[in-house]
């Protein structure tokens, strides 16, 4: 015979492991990300009357700009 409560503790058991899983995952990744803030800089893009600049084309997507830069120079 099954039992009433069958229904009822596999649902808890199931909510009880995505609560804990989502909630040790959250911890982790906010460590890793404040350790990468302080380590990762992205470069300023120079600007179009740097020496180094090369021109712009227009991409597919609409109001997407792509722009080309030397950077050997």
């Amino acid at each position: 015979m099954k039992s009433p409560f069958l229904p009822v503790w596999m649902v808890a058991f199931v909510l009880l492991t995505v609560l804990v899983s989502s909630l040790v995952l959250a911890a982790g990744k906010s460590a890793v990300l404040k350790k990468s803030d302080s380590l990762i800089e992205i470069p300023k893009e120079p600007g179009w009357n740097h020496p180094s600049y090369r021109g712009w084309e227009s991409m597919s997507v609409p109001g997407l700009v792509a722009t080309y830069y030397d950077l050997d120079l």
